[in-house]
């Protein structure tokens, strides 16, 4: 009776002490396919979830379902794991580091080689963000130059060929790229100017230049001048507008675009009348957004409760998920999503099954927090 009642009191005192441990704070997040990365304020860079390709870039191939640190360094500026199974992020002194999958060259460091921890790509250090696609990546220098590397089927690298490239490609000669978006097999960037380009595969008009052909090369969407940023998903796109006006396009079949839909659109669509989107971002087949409320929504698919409002069923309008009014930011995965309160404290929902959700779960419906590890 007395081991049996020391073996509870030692499990009580563990299930206590788990309890004790604090949210991890960060002051960014980016979902993967089933693997989540975030930056702590020191700069100190974490990743968990998926690892069979050592895209946690611990060293290891062993999944992970707790935060876990990548490296020693204190120098990360940021991180993209935004679509399969690699990573890349960018230093605070512009070098360009990226880990995992590598079977298209999409780490751009010449080989077909996987890498376990982080790999610096080149020499430069004049690197300002970079993104993570589904076998592809692009990034943009200092000097507003676009690279993107790895595999190019439909065009999606947007140098005019369907060649795989591996290492950084220059595309076109333009020197004034914003930032881009790298989705499932096509690219979107906004331009300084405010104009919106993007190209690769468009089967459901996920380009958005109203029609449903491919293009090897940047495509203007529209005419008008005032694009603040875009987001590529699996086969949808979305973009925000310097009014904070939202429109999504392309595929719609578990109504992404938010429309009240489940018909694909080729052309931006705008949704809802509001003006007061802050940050957005879009998954594979769900999207997400903050308002300048601080209100979390989300809609699409949510077969595996990835937009967190409670239940498995897909929404063809945004919802809201949960009454908090306290959201700063979003990152939708494949089938899971992740948060950041205004506090930098970030929970994470929807399928966990290589523990990509980082709290030792299999499943969450509603919005979890992740904590220290």
């Amino acid at each position: 009776m007395t081991k049996y009642l020391a073996i509870l009191v030692t499990l009580v005192m563990v299930a206590c002490s788990n309890n004790e441990k604090k949210i991890i704070k960060l002051v960014s997040v980016s979902v993967g396919g089933s693997h989540t990365c975030g930056l702590k304020p020191s700069g100190e860079l974490y990743c968990w979830g998926d690892n069979h390709h050592g895209q946690i870039g611990d060293g290891t191939i062993d999944d992970k379902n707790s935060p876990t640190r990548v490296g020693i360094e204190s120098d990360w500026g940021s991180v993209s794991a935004r679509r399969e199974d690699h990573t890349c992020g960018v230093k605070v002194s512009g070098s360009l580091y990226c880990w995992g999958d590598n079977q298209w060259s999409e780490l751009g460091d010449g080989t077909e080689n996987d890498r376990a921890t982080p790999t610096r790509i080149g020499t430069e250090s004049d690197w300002a963000s970079v993104e993570a696609g589904d076998f592809s990546t692009c990034g943009v220098k200092k000097s507003g130059e676009l690279y993107c590397w790895g595999n190019n089927w439909f065009g999606r690298l947007g140098d005019g060929t369907t060649a795989t490239r591996k290492t950084p490609t220059r595309i076109g000669t333009d020197s004034d790229w914003q930032n881009v978006s790298v989705g499932g097999f096509h690219t979107c960037g906004v331009k300084q100017s405010g104009e919106l380009y993007c190209w690769g595969e468009n089967s459901h008009g996920q380009i958005g230049d109203g029609t449903i052909d491919d293009k090897t090369t940047p495509t203007r969407v529209g005419t008008e001048s005032d694009w603040l940023s875009v987001f590529a998903g699996e086969f949808h796109t979305c973009a925000t507008k310097e009014s904070s006006e939202l429109y999504c396009w392309g595929d719609n079949r578990f109504g992404q675009i938010g429309d009240g839909t489940i018909n694909d659109k080729n052309s931006p669509t705008r949704v809802g009348i509001e003006s007061d989107w802050q940050n957005v971002s879009v998954g594979d087949f769900h999207t997400c957004g903050v308002k300048q409320s601080g209100e979390l929504y989300c809609w699409g698919e949510n077969m595996f409760c990835q937009l967190g409002d409670g239940t498995s069923d897909s929404k063809t309008n945004p919802t809201c998920v949960g009454t908090e009014s306290d959201w700063l930011s979003v990152s939708a995965g494949e089938v899971h999503t992740c948060a950041l309160k205004e506090s930098g404290e970030l929970y994470c929902w929807g399928s966990n099954s290589h523990g990509q959700l980082g709290d030792g779960s299999e499943w969450e419906r509603t919005p979890q927090p992740v904590r220290e590890p």
